[in-house]
């Protein structure tokens, strides 16, 4: 209960912004919120605001369904938010906005993407969708 309490600033944050995802659909799963959209900040696969989680198409929504490692990733930020609240979400914006300035300009991926990649938050929710 105290995670929805913490991941409710967030939440909300997310709810706001829906009508710019373009929502199709809404069902409760597993104590998450899953929209399917249209379109998503990014082109990912999914997105998770809060408890609030976007699958971005038919495809993906049938990939969280079936519980693949995108659920696994998606969800394991669920809980990183139930357990940090707003810290988890100033501290990821924080350190890709240092990683985007302060890391050097090389490879072919864009900058914004190498930050994105290097986060501490996006490499525990990878290494959640190994586990199984």
């Amino acid at each position: 209960m105290i995670g929805y309490l913490l991941a409710l600033p967030s939440t909300l944050l997310g709810l706001a912004l829906l009508p710019f995802y373009t929502p199709r659909s809404l069902v409760w799963k597993d104590g998450v919120l899953l929209v399917t959209v249209e379109r998503a900040i990014g082109n990912p696969g999914a997105q998770t605001i809060g408890f609030l989680m976007m699958a971005v198409g038919d495809e993906n929504r049938a990939a969280i369904d079936a519980n693949n490692s995108l659920w696994r990733h998606e969800f394991q930020h669920v809980r990183q938010i139930f357990r940090w609240g707003l810290l988890r979400d100033i501290s990821y914006a924080a350190e890709w906005l240092f990683r985007f300035v302060f890391m050097p300009g090389d490879g072919p991926e864009p900058r914004w993407f190498r930050a994105y990649y290097r986060l501490y938050w996006e490499r525990d929710a990878r290494r959640a969708e190994r586990r199984t």
